[in-house]
């Protein structure tokens, strides 16, 4: 019975974790949009996230199917605690640098300094 509470555990963390980061995708395509590019910074990560977004779905779903065991979902879950943090680093930079299309003119032109 705790193997399947922990099995829901991890398969909701990673639900959340693809969440998270299905909402820092958009707000990168939105900047893209806006802008025409990317920093430099930013264009590795906004190529790579997807990647991590779809692996962590296909965990996911393979975990519904066969939970693991309890060490191997201990290492999801640190890893998942892991990534959740780095992306809600990088959440908060793209809110302090890349500009939205509310923004005027001077907040866009420091954001833009801000960003290199």
């Amino acid at each position: 019975m705790a193997e399947g509470l922990a099995a829901v555990g991890a398969v909701a963390s990673i639900v959340q974790l693809v969440d998270f980061s299905a909402k820092v995708i958009l707000r990168l395509k939105e900047f893209h949009s806006l802008a025409g590019e990317l920093p430099t910074s930013l264009r590795y990560v906004s190529s790579e996230l997807p990647v991590l977004s779809t692996t962590l779905e296909s965990i996911c779903q393979n975990l519904k199917v066969n939970p693991a065991d309890s060490k191997l979902e201990a290492a999801l879950l640190l890893v998942v605690s892991e990534c959740r943090e780095q992306i809600a680093q990088l959440d908060a930079i793209i809110t302090t640098t890349l500009p939205t299309a509310g923004d005027k003119w001077l907040s866009k032109s420091k954001k833009a300094i801000g960003s290199l």
